[in-house]
């Protein structure tokens, strides 16, 4: 992922989201001269750590910084990128499953604190690799328990064709509490399209679901959502026979495979209420 962060969005209405979450907390408070309002979100896993404030005033990236500590050890976020609203931390740093760790911000408009542990990585047991499956029906997917995982991020794409090649794609994402997701049959929405070649990704999460109106799961002056992503496990598969033969060799210029950090970024913001695009 790129070290640079861009984030744009409808201003309007992420302040008024902002101010409904903080309203139940105390996070937003008016003074004589400004209106402050912020909200704080991170992301853990084993090698990659990032974490977004969002603020009205800007807060001064001098004031602020992340810091995560398991047992002995204490490490500041070393990357920090500025623009307008926005600041955005990241590092890379090894960390373990199953072992706490405390995220903390501290900031001049506002501090939050929590504590997630990675989850164990996920398996999928339905579908399997390239199985073929019925066209015009939903697709029922499901995958073993995540020890540790509060959560599981799911994304699901579909390349279409038809007899002369590939025609388009459809695409979409969600988080879930269980480990069980149907596709339902009208996803697969392309008029021409014969067959489908499907890819499913799924991802633990410990932390806070993306829950529109949640305060989230850390404490502080400012409403805080901190996650811990485990390893995610793929599967591609058919709907519809591929031209009468599963072995048919598509061409790989339109496969996403797994979703990239800023992916899963922008998917957990979007079902939490901010409109983001994050790069």
């Amino acid at each position: 992922m790129s070290k640079k962060i861009l984030i744009v969005s409808s201003w309007i209405a992420l302040f008024s989201f902002i101010c409904l979450f903080l309203s139940f907390n105390g996070g937003c408070t008016k003074t004589e001269t400004e209106y402050v309002s912020a909200i704080f979100v991170c992301w853990v896993n084993e090698y990659y750590q990032s974490a977004l404030l969002c603020s009205d005033p800007l807060a001064d990236p001098d004031e602020s910084d992340v810091r995560i500590e398991w047992n002995t050890n204490s490490v500041v976020f070393p990357d920090k990128v500025v623009y307008t609203g926005y600041i955005g931390f990241m590092a890379e740093i090894d960390l373990e499953i199953e072992t706490n760790y405390t995220v903390s911000l501290t900031s001049d408009v506002g501090d939050c604190e929590g504590t997630v542990a990675i989850p164990e990585g996920a398996e999928i047991t339905n579908p399997s690799y390239e199985e073929i499956l019925p066209f015009g029906q939903a697709v029922n997917c499901a995958w073993a328990d995540a020890q540790g995982a509060d959560f599981y991020g799911v994304w699901y794409y579909a390349d279409a064709y038809d007899t002369s090649g590939y025609v388009g794609e459809v695409y979409n994402d969600t988080f879930i509490t269980n480990n069980s997701f149907t596709i339902p049959a009208s996803f697969f929405n392309i008029p021409s399209a014969a067959w489908y070649e499907v890819h499913l990704s799924v991802r633990p999460n410990s932390g806070s679901p993306p829950l529109p109106g949640s305060s989230g799961n850390m404490t502080g002056t400012i409403s805080g959502f901190v996650n811990a992503e485990g390893y995610s496990d793929y599967v591609y598969f058919y709907v519809g026979t591929p031209l009468g033969t599963p072995q048919l060799k598509v061409s790989t210029s339109h496969q996403r495979k797994t979703p990239s950090v800023k992916e899963r970024m922008n998917a957990y913001l979007k079902q939490l209420g901010v409109e983001t695009v994050v790069e």
